[in-house]
């Protein structure tokens, strides 16, 4: 019968079982495309038989393969009439966008555009809906359902800018000279950003896919930084000097609190700075656009955004001044900030499979609001030779006139880009690596608010005299974070 129908013979003789993900590679005529029964039929129908033998045994053919279309068409509620994601059994790793799929007869029964040559039949097939030698498919597993994603993140963040905390000055400067700014003065420390070293995180997506056709879908995702800290520590007996900087706004120029200096005060000082960000994500994700090797999703939804950050500089010290040796003086500033954000989030995921590799690109744009909090405090402690220590209320930069909680709301952007590279290493198990880019706009942090002018009539529990100072004010900095993501993806 298959010399009479060349168009077909090729198939019927090919005895490999590649799958092929282009409809142009498959060895079959290209003719031969998208066979239904009904098309089969057809192409018999139209050719004039031999004799009244194979007129009346291509009749029985046509009635044979037409009758299986007609019996489906009148039980339509058994035709799954949506495109399906299908997966080779095999390890290729190719997926396929099928037609039209027979539940009844098996998972790998479709109808349409997987055409191979693999034998009489595919694994699955019912020889009532196939015929020998033209439709023979590879058994496909429908991939739907729940798929996972886990990520190690190796982020960078943008670092909190603070100014200059920790001065030192030569051995022999005058110590009404001696850590100050402006002077023959080095910066131990401050005067840039902090905690913007690199730090290890984790991300967790999961998406549930809504029917077989895994047009629509449901996803959640998490992801979290590990607490990352800028520490620094320094203690003297008098060399080097150590000081902390401000501006003495009653002197009307540069000054600084002196913790070590030979013959008048030794000490130690310290500065912890801390950041933790995380983030979670629900989104609505809708296939828009989809072609044979590639598709579209568009995401909608909600996010929400943390980031916290602490700054708290302590110190402590002991006079070796004859009218007050022996006393000692701990005190502490302390700033931190909660930034809070929940917004509607949209976005547009493109990806595209070649064989065992995956491309992906990832676009999201979240608006919405930031509810940030500041809250400083301070405080001194005063312990002289045999009397009960003494606290009072303000450090250095942190006096009573700035102390506080204060909290605002701000509308705020937030845009993340994406591009990750996978590669199947079994039918359902892929790996990922991929760099994103994260966006925060008006996020408050601490070093930001930080005022350097001092009224130094506070200090120790004095009374004010003279203007508030330092005094807080709003002031509000854009926040990135990027990096590289390591992963596996599970398609359940």
């Amino acid at each position: 019968m298959l010399k009479d129908y060349p168009e077909f013979a090729d198939t019927a003789k090919a005895s490999d079982s590649r799958v092929y993900a282009d409809a142009t590679d498959w060895p079959m005529n290209r003719r031969a495309r998208n066979m239904t029964p009904q098309v089969i039929s057809d192409r018999f129908a139209a050719r004039k038989p031999r004799g009244i033998l194979a007129a009346h045994f291509s009749a029985a053919v046509a009635l044979l393969l037409a009758a299986p279309l007609l019996v489906a068409t009148a039980g339509a509620q058994d035709l799954v009439q949506e495109e399906i994601i299908y997966e080779s059994e095999d390890d290729s790793g190719a997926e396929f966008l099928g037609d039209v799929a027979y539940p009844d007869q098996g998972a790998g029964c479709l109808q349409g555009d997987l055409a191979g040559s693999c034998g009489d039949f595919g694994e699955d097939c019912d020889d009532s809906v196939y015929d020998p030698g033209y439709a023979c498919y590879r058994p496909l597993i429908p991939i739907s359902g729940l798929q996972a994603r886990w990520e190690y993140l190796l982020w960078w963040t943008q670092g909190s800018a603070v100014p200059p905390l920790v001065t030192t000055s030569p051995q022999g400067t005058t110590r009404d000279q001696a850590g100050v700014l402006g002077q023959d003065t080095s910066i131990l420390f401050g005067d840039t950003g902090l905690t913007g070293e690199s730090r290890s995180g984790g991300r967790i997506a999961m998406t549930w896919w809504m029917g077989p056709a895994r047009r629509t879908g449901i996803e959640g995702s998490y992801f979290g930084l590990g607490s990352a800290s800028t520490l620094y520590r320094a203690a003297s007996t008098g060399d080097p000097i150590l000081a902390r900087p401000f501006f003495n706004i009653g002197e009307g120029e540069q000054d600084a609190r002196l913790i070590t200096f030979d013959g008048l005060v030794t000490g130690s000082v310290a500065v912890d700075a801390t950041t933790e960000l995380q983030g979670v994500e629900v989104l609505l994700r809708r296939s828009f656009f989809r072609q044979q090797a590639s598709h579209t999703d568009f995401v909608f939804g909600y996010r929400f955004g943390r980031l916290d950050d602490g700054l708290l500089i302590s110190e402590s010290t002991v006079s070796t001044d004859p009218l007050t040796v022996g006393t000692t003086f701990d005190l502490f500033d302390q700033f931190d900030t909660e930034n809070r954000f929940h917004g509607a989030e949209l976005g547009v995921i493109w990806e595209r499979k070649t064989r065992r590799w995956t491309w992906e690109v990832l676009m999201k744009l979240a608006l919405g609001n930031t509810h940030s909090r500041v809250f400083i405090d301070g405080s001194t402690t005063t312990t002289a030779p045999d009397t009960d220590p003494v606290v009072t209320s303000g450090g250095l930069l942190a006096l009573p006139t700035n102390m506080g909680v204060y909290d605002d709301n701000h509308f705020t952007v937030m845009p993340e880009l994406g591009i990750t590279v996978g590669y199947d290493l079994t039918r359902r198990l892929r790996a990922t690596f991929g760099y994103t880019l994260f966006y925060w706009s008006r996020v408050a942090r601490p070093g930001d608010q930080i005022d350097f002018d001092v009224n130094d009539s506070q200090f120790s529990g004095g009374t004010l005299s003279g203007a508030p100072r330092p005094e807080f004010s709003w002031v509000p900095t854009d926040f990135w974070a990027q990096g590289l993501n390591f992963g596996l993806e599970y398609r359940f």
